[in-house]
């Protein structure tokens, strides 16, 4: 049974607790604990160890950022296993600076990441200093994008994600711009 809250450290190195649920009693887990049995729950349910383990990593970033969409699919591990017929990403066209990826009925999460590496690849390449990489054709959504533009600028670029979903899925707090 997954607990009702996360002890994170936050980017300043200070200690911090998020409930996950507004009920009282909390467990608290560690993040490496997070990880594990997420990863764990998806190995259970089909994923390969590399690509559990990879979407548990984007589930605990999200989690760790307030997004609380993805751990509490782990409730009914189910719902995240793999599609029918679904196979890893792969590069479908392609130039210097730009690709389309086939997410082959893989989770978003999966085509995000590929689609990330690959556009900080091409424009760290001396064919940049810009690139444009985008995927389809996936299951589930991609999750938080904030993850992949963290990842790319960690290689050293700057970085725009932009996703699109179908209307089932939660929006978050919205912030009026008064415009």
């Amino acid at each position: 049974m997954w607990s009702r809250s996360v002890s994170t450290i936050s980017r300043c190195g200070k200690y911090a607790q998020r409930s996950l649920s507004a009920t009282t009693g909390t467990v608290n887990v560690s993040i490496e604990e997070a990880l594990c049995k997420t990863s764990a729950a998806l190995e259970a349910i089909g994923w390969d160890a590399s690509s559990a383990s990879l979407q548990a990593d984007i589930m605990v970033h999200a989690e760790l950022c307030g997004n609380n969409q993805g751990l509490v699919k782990m409730y009914q591990p189910e719902v995240m296993a793999p599609a029918d017929g679904a196979a890893s990403p792969a590069v479908e066209r392609e130039t210097p600076t730009s690709a389309v990826v086939n997410a082959n009925q893989s989770p978003g999460m999966l085509a995000a990441v590929t689609a990330a590496d690959l556009a900080a690849a091409k424009a760290l390449s001396s064919s940049g200093p810009i690139s444009i990489v985008s995927a389809y054709n996936t299951s589930t959504s991609s999750g938080q994008l904030a993850y992949y533009v963290e990842r790319m600028a960690r290689r050293g670029v700057v970085a725009v994600a932009a996703a699109n979903s179908p209307e089932f899925v939660a929006a978050g707090e919205c912030f009026h711009l008064g415009v």
